[in-house]
């Protein structure tokens, strides 16, 4: 039955995924209509399996997120951060203070306040790595889009490397915020997300190589910096831009990918004790894709989601493995999940629960037509739904009879 499939094959009532995979960058004409490969072709694809029998999926999941808040009604969540900023001090060139517990925990934090463009940001840090900034929004501030929040919360990539490591959950740190938004105290709109996949054993050459556009709709430019002499290889690649020039003013992109090498940026930024395994390895390449406001706008996030792993891998296959690009990493990283080479649970979160965001509505305006018809037949859904399978496959169907 095809009438709860996506564009590309994915089943919607499961979750399941099509095997079907738009055509790797690497196949040419040639190969398609039958000619036999070179002695360089055969070469590389056989350097190619090589590869695919090494590289190893060690992470996926958030890297960053972004939250604004609005008090409704009474709320815990608000009356904890204004306690934090109570220890702001505008005569103070600089404001630090020392042992805030964040809600819902009871982990101390080294808490450091700036003032910029007439807001309060406050830092929240553990041994120099900033795991939380919390934006308080005032009356005067000049954030576009922002006037009608009390708070911004950020959440760093660092917070996420310690869950990780298991040296706490990240979980517990949004739980009194998902409490209040089911509790109708606190709206919590999310704004921001970073997604990513660190893959062991493959380089931003690979990711590259990789993406195939299949549409000139996608106005999404590529571009590479800082080439190795040596090997030839870029640090980083980006798919699309973080800014998109206009008259020479620049706004957000509604969403980007990069690709870089993970190793070198955590030896250059001092971050080797957030990833004590990633320093074993040869190379560690990360693929990041950043989410900004301008899709939230028509694909909305609950918090509660951001904790759910099998919807951000529907969101991160939404824009990379679509009809108008396919990126060939984005199949690795679902048959590594399905393997279950990370948590079991996530794999199960897979199956029940990953939706593509721009179905939804579609599912659910679909769903109500399945209620209706099936009413007017004077039917249960099941029943309707199990005729209309019969018709697909040919068979006999008692639909024909009413």
């Amino acid at each position: 039955m095809s009438f709860l499939n996506d564009s590309n094959g994915n089943n919607l009532n499961t979750g399941t995924y099509s095997p079907a995979e738009a055509v790797p960058a690497s196949a040419g004409g040639a190969h398609r209509r039958g000619v036999s490969n070179t002695a360089s072709e055969k070469a590389s694809k056989s350097k190619e399996n090589v590869i695919d029998k090494l590289k190893k999926l060690l992470r996926f999941g958030l890297d960053w997120l972004t939250v604004n808040l609005m008090r409704i009604g009474s709320s815990d969540c608000i009356a904890f951060l204004d306690s934090v900023f109570a220890h702001y001090d505008p005569e103070e060139v600089f404001t630090g203070v020392r042992d805030i517990t964040w809600i819902g925990t009871d982990h101390r934090f080294i808490v450091k306040f700036r003032k910029s463009k007439g807001d309060i940001f406050a830092y929240f840090k553990v041994n120099n790595d900033t795991l939380i900034c919390v934006h308080k929004i005032t009356s005067t501030t000049t954030f576009r889009g922002l006037s009608q929040f009390q708070y911004r919360l950020e959440f760093y990539g660092s917070i996420f490397a310690l869950d990780d490591l298991g040296n706490l959950s990240f979980e517990d740190y949004i739980t009194p915020f998902i409490k209040e938004v089911d509790s109708g105290v606190l709206l919590a709109i999310v704004s921001g997300i970073h997604i990513c996949a660190d893959i062991e054993n493959v380089t931003t050459d690979w990711v590259d190589k990789g993406i195939k556009r299949l549409s000139k709709k996608l106005k999404k430019a590529s571009s590479r910096i800082n080439q190795d002499p040596k090997t030839g290889l870029y640090e980083t690649v980006y798919f699309g831009t973080k800014n998109n020039g206009a008259r020479g003013k620049k706004t957000s992109a509604d969403w980007f990918v990069r690709s870089y090498d993970k190793l070198k940026e955590i030896r250059d930024n001092g971050h080797e004790r957030l990833y004590p395994t990633y320093l074993t390895k040869e190379s560690v390449t990360r693929i990041e894709a950043v989410f900004n406001s301008a899709i939230f706008r028509k694909n909305e996030v609950s918090l509660k989601q951001c904790l759910n792993q099998g919807y951000l891998f529907a969101l991160f296959s939404k824009f990379l493995r679509s009809k108008d690009v396919c990126f060939r990493s984005v199949k690795f990283i679902e048959s590594e999940l399905k393997k279950g080479r990370l948590d079991e649970v996530v794999i199960e979160k897979l199956v029940r629960e990953s939706v593509p965001l721009s179905q939804e509505k579609k599912v659910k305006s679909l769903q109500s037509r399945i209620r209706t018809v099936a009413g007017d037949f004077g039917i249960s859904q099941v029943e309707f739904l199990e005729e209309l399978l019969k018709e697909a496959k040919g068979e006999s169907s008692a639909l024909l009879v009413w």
